[in-house]
């Protein structure tokens, strides 16, 4: 798309530069078209042109209302968080949510697929004749020897996917109560055609068809069905509507994107590996397609009973049977083997052979069943989340519960079950600290004095007391409220790039300042020894400094500094995923740095990421001094998760005498950890250097800490070969070595990122400290208090959901005593 933002915009050699924006135009028509003038739906006349322009230094390309030319500062940023424009990323606080319910429509679907059809390579698949000797005396053949041998591809030999029947079943906040039996048809969310389905602004222009249009299921058949679904739910009917199907993420999704692509729509997709979480298709329709597996994980035959559904029940379909040739068969039920019953569960497999027994002596209709089958997923598809969906709106809004948020949190505004979660807290759960302006009218200064929201409106801080706006003006008749501005919130939102961004060093920056400093016998002051030196008089942090020679040392990785060599082509369009900078705009930033620097009259010297990568490969010198050198990577503050522990300390126990083995499990031990634990607040201090006791520190560090010799449990875990450990030993685990231990300290210590309270309690247990690398402190913290109710991070939230937690799970087997006791521990 061009200049012009038309979709007929294409790239030819006679590209014009506009003097009024300053972009470049495709062509003459493109340039045409982007001073044409064009109407807005809410009848408003504007041009390209006038609505965009380009700054001739950085190539940024900016839109004037939100940020006239005249204010404009190259590497300026404009803050997600509280909306300003700062010279540079600033920290920040994460915002409550704060967003108006509209009129939801939801298209829910499942489709049935055909499997005729060979996916091999062009020379043909040949299946291997022989077997290894880890399978020749085994059943089925291993991955190994069922590749094909012409090619080697695992996909060489397998059957492709095509859809064949699809149901369509639509919901909105007008009829999703009803049942479509009941009630089919619905004016709002029910599927129309192109002569009835034309909007004027948010309202149809006309009725549904009479006999045709406005029901809420449909049915698409054949070997174009998906392109006849695409074609009826990606229009302007199903404008900001939500499209969802179980398991759509590693199935039902790839269909969609698949025809998207054919017909030049590109979604915004996010991937989970090569699984499709979320597609948004954008065009002026915004339509969202979402997997409920991400809300809901549990197979599709578990939802009716997790919500009460009780007239529905999952059946049978014989999958392997959906081919071409039996479309129309009538005929005995078909054997067990197509109903896929050797891939399913023990318990699956019993409950479906005992239902096979019940069919022998029946008629199979392959059309009707699959229909029935089909329509049947839907409706429970759609019946278990309009559920879900109104119990969490309940929970979270106001409703039977008593908790009064306003409208609820509707889980199809987020993607995953853990986005909801924090989209309930950051709703209904973050307090926001605000500023507001006091003019006084009778000196004409202007105060800042902290407020807060209230149901009423708001109260502000006057002289360490709070009081109501209203009694503040009463008390101060020369005053005036202005503006209100955002001051932070307990939840720090984290730069980007990370809190070291500044300071921060690769790997690879550090062996070739350590390498020039060998080289040419000089002093460079870095990251890991003095720390970066600061330029006088600039906000410059310069990689290397070499004082006897004034000179300055910068390595430039490709990626952050727009390399023109590695990313030779759409520099003005291609963007940092994190910065969402361009690669123009970051090489004019770079080299504008460079020039400010060589200017203040220092010696400059750079190399660029790809330029020393190849130094490496070719310099054998370079690369045994690389693999010498003891460096460690700043603290990446993901590597301090490392998930639930679950190991085996003993596999065998005879009993003897009066042993008992027992079952011991810790309920609700995350929400309680959520409630009654420390947690930090606010952004934290970064420590490099001069560090004090690590008790004295509250958050994340990065130690090298030596294990004792002997201890049953060990504390501080340990990756290595893709799993959790929890070593005495890290040489040992890495080797898998059974033996006895005979490795030194430096062999069996472990370098690690960990929460401070881990590594004291490690501490305690006799583990040894031998190195601290760095230290993320959080001054401000928050715990809950038993005897004032008050303080904790997500203790209302928790509070919130146990409730639910604990009347789902209802009472064990106890007395009327025992209950009370419960309920007395709970609350």
């Amino acid at each position: 798309m061009g200049v012009c933002c038309s979709l007929d915009c294409v790239l030819t050699g006679n590209s014009l530069s506009c003097r009024a924006c300053n972009r470049t135009c495709r062509s003459i028509a493109c340039f045409q078209r982007h001073i044409e003038e064009k109407i807005t739906k809410k009848g408003v006349s504007y041009t390209e042109c006038g609505k965009k322009y380009e700054c001739k230094t950085c190539r940024k390309v900016l839109v004037r209302e939100e940020r006239p030319p005249e204010l404009h500062q190259c590497g300026e940023w404009k803050c997600v968080c509280c909306h300003d424009y700062k010279p540079e990323e600033h920290l920040c606080y994460q915002r409550a949510i704060n967003t108006e319910r509209t009129d939801r429509q939801m298209i829910f679907f499942d489709c049935e697929t055909t499997q005729d059809t060979l996916i091999q390579c062009e020379n043909g698949n040949l299946p291997s004749t022989s077997r290894c000797q880890n399978c020749k005396d085994k059943e089925e053949a291993c991955n190994q020897c069922t590749l094909c041998q012409n090619c080697g591809k695992s996909w060489c030999g397998s059957k492709e996917h095509k859809v064949n029947f699809i149901c369509m079943q639509t919901a909105c906040d007008h009829c999703k109560d009803k049942q479509i039996s009941d009630e089919p048809k619905c004016n709002f969310c029910g599927v129309r055609c192109s002569m009835c389905d034309k909007k004027d602004k948010k309202e149809f222009k006309k009725e549904p068809c009479f006999k045709t249009c406005g029901f809420r299921e449909k049915i698409f058949r054949g070997e174009h069905a998906t392109d006849a679904f695409c074609r009826r739910i990606f229009t302007e009917q199903y404008t900001n509507a939500v499209v969802l199907s179980h398991n759509g993420s590693g199935y039902d999704n790839y269909f969609l994107i698949d025809w998207l692509i054919k017909n030049s729509i590109r979604p915004d997709v996010i991937f989970n590996g090569s699984k499709i979480m979320y597609m948004a298709i954008n065009r002026g329709l915004n339509i969202r397609v979402l997997d409920s597996l991400n809300f809901l994980p549990m197979k599709l035959s578990k939802i009716p009973k997790a919500f009460g559904l009780k007239e529905l029940k999952k059946g049978y379909f014989p999958h392997f049977f959906n081919t071409m040739e039996n479309q129309n068969y009538i005929g005995p039920y078909p054997d067990s083997t197509y109903y896929g019953c050797d891939y399913m569960s023990k318990d699956d497999r019993s409950d479906f052979l005992s239902w096979y027994k019940t069919k022998t002596n029946e008629v199979f209709d392959f059309a009707k069943e699959m229909k029935e089958y089909c329509c049947s997923d839907t409706t429970i598809l759609r019946e278990g989340v309009l559920r879900f969906r109104d119990l969490m709106l309940e929970v979270t809004g106001t409703g039977k519960t008593k908790n009064t948020h306003g409208q609820g949190v509707d889980v199809l505004d987020y993607v995953t079950i853990a986005s909801v979660c924090m989209g309930v807290y950051k709703t209904n759960f973050l307090k926001e600290q605000y500023d507001v302006e006091v003019l006084r009218q009778d000196t004409d200064d202007i105060d800042q004095i902290p407020m807060t929201f209230t149901e009423k409106g708001f109260d502000v801080l006057d002289h360490d007391t709070w009081k109501s706006s209203e009694t503040f003006l009463s008390e101060n008749p020369q005053s005036k409220f202005g503006q209100r501005k955002f001051v932070k919130s307990p939840l720090a939102h984290v730069p980007s790039e990370g809190y070291t961004k500044r300071y921060n060093h690769s790997k690879s920056s550090i062996v070739w300042l350590e390498w020039m400093m060998k080289e040419e016998k000089m002093s460079i002051q870095h990251a890991l020894n003095r720390g970066e030196f600061k330029i006088p008089g600039t906000k410059f942090h310069v990689d290397g400094y070499c004082q006897e020679t004034n000179e300055v040392f910068e390595f430039l990785g490709c990626l952050w500094h727009g390399c023109k060599k590695c990313f030779p082509c759409e520099r003005s369009g291609t963007k940092t995923s994190l910065t969402k900078q361009s690669m123009d705009e970051l090489y004019v930033v770079t080299k504008k740095r460079e020039k400010t620097i060589r200017e203040l009259g220092y010696r400059y010297r750079r190399i660029w990421e790809h330029d020393f990568a190849s130094q490496l490969k070719s310099n054998e010198g370079l690369k045994l001094f690389a693999g010498n050198l003891d460096i460690e990577e700043r603290l990446d503050p993901r590597l301090a998760f490392f998930g639930g522990r679950t190991d085996t300390t003993k596999l065998y126990h005879k009993v003897e005498n009066e042993d008992k083995i027992k079952y011991v499990d810790f309920t609700s031990l995350y929400p309680w950890t959520n409630k009654y634990c420390r947690y930090p607040l606010h952004h934290p201090e970064i420590i490099t250097k001069d560090f004090e006791e690590l008790g004295s520190y509250f958050g994340l560090c990065k130690v090298k800490i030596l294990p004792p010799r002997h201890l049953y449990h060990a504390v501080l875990p340990y990756r290595c070969h893709g799993k959790l450990t929890f070593p005495l030993c890290r040489t040992c685990a890495d080797t898998k070595h059974q033996g006895k231990c005979t490795h030194n300290e430096q062999e069996r210590s472990i370098t690690g990122t960990y929460a401070t309270p881990e590594v004291m309690v490690a501490k305690e247990k006799g583990y040894r400290v031998l190195k601290l690398y760095e230290v993320w402190h959080f001054p401000d913290d928050t715990q809950y208090d038993e005897n004032t109710n008050s303080g904790g991070l997500f203790t209302d939230y928790v509070q919130l959901f146990l409730k639910i937690k604990q009347e789902a799970s209802g009472f064990p087997t106890l007395s009327d005593r025992g209950r009370q006791t419960r309920i007395h521990s709970i609350v």
